[in-house]
């Protein structure tokens, strides 16, 4: 799907991260969502260990894949529509100001899910080895899980 990149606004978190923070985008990534938000759910502290800001914008995220620790840098730049709204993960929530991308949001779950695309890459998710959303559509969340903590 083709969209365009805006720089989102918000913060990483509202103080606290929530299985209500994750709402899914156009993208087959609901296995890792659903990880990140039971994770969420019942080990919290396990998402806001997985972020590091680097103090220019940019948050390091970890994964554990195949025995090995990956950190991948993620910055602002959200996968777009035309309508300026979140291409794909976002923070959800009741309102239709939630999903756009430069309102005031929680980021963790679009950083999150660009970072899952990013370490892909590595070649260590058993996926495909691209940089790229499509290629972390569809999957199993017990595989997530074990990534993200």
């Amino acid at each position: 799907m083709a969209g365009s990149y805006t720089t989102a606004g918000g913060t990483l978190t509202d103080g606290s991260v929530s299985a209500d923070d994750v709402d899914q985008g156009s993208v087959g990534t609901c296995y890792f969502l659903a990880g990140l938000a039971g994770t969420a759910n019942d080990k919290p502290g396990f998402i806001n260990d997985m972020f590091t800001s680097n103090g220019d914008g940019t948050w390091s995220v970890r994964f554990h894949t195949n025995g090995k620790v990956d950190y991948v840098t993620v910055d602002r730049q959200m996968a777009t529509t035309g309508s300026g709204r979140y291409l794909y993960a976002n923070d959800g929530g009741d309102s239709a100001s939630r999903n756009v991308v430069a309102n005031n949001n929680e980021l963790w779950v679009a950083l999150a899910e660009k970072a899952y695309a990013q370490v892909n890459e590595s070649g260590r998710l058993g996926r495909d080895g691209t940089n790229s959303y499509q290629g972390i559509n569809g999957g199993n969340s017990a595989t997530a899980i074990t990534h993200i903590t």
